[in-house]
């Protein structure tokens, strides 16, 4: 994926956030952060849940999706959302452990926040950073105590 200039500008505002089930916290990310800016739209954190769930909605009146939205939802991160909604889960808490400036400050804390997690043993569905072995999505729900 091309990284437009906004990515690119050390200071835009960026979030380390997190979701979480019963404050078990099973996925790490950033996004650009709208704090403070007034804007009520949606952030990547904010919109994950109600996306995917979209997403889900469209296969199954379709039939099909566009390869990239299909690579969203099956990549382990959207398959435990997307297991979660056909569980009928209520969507997942997220907090924001870091917010600052820059996207590439935002990758380090983001490692550096997936690096503490693992060593709680957080099950994370962290594909990037994660240096456990990934889990599968059945061992993430376990982890969460989703049934």
């Amino acid at each position: 994926m091309a990284i437009g200039p906004k990515a690119r500008d050390p200071h835009t505002p960026y979030e380390v956030y997190e979701f979480s089930v019963s404050g078990r916290v099973y996925y790490v990310g950033i996004g650009q952060s709208i704090a403070g800016n007034g804007k009520s739209k949606p952030t990547r954190a904010t919109d994950r849940w109600n996306y995917v769930g979209r997403q889900i909605e469209r296969l199954k009146r379709e039939g099909s999706l566009p390869p990239g939205k299909r690579r969203d939802i099956e990549k382990l991160s959207g398959a435990v959302i997307r297991e979660m909604i056909e569980r009928g889960i209520i969507e997942h808490a997220i907090t924001r452990p870091w917010q600052g400036k820059g996207r590439a400050e935002a990758l380090r804390q983001e490692a550096l926040h997936i690096k503490l997690l693992l060593a709680q043993d957080c099950k994370l569905a962290n594909i990037r950073g994660n240096t456990n072995p990934a889990p599968t999505v059945e061992q993430i729900l376990e982890y969460l105590g989703v049934k």
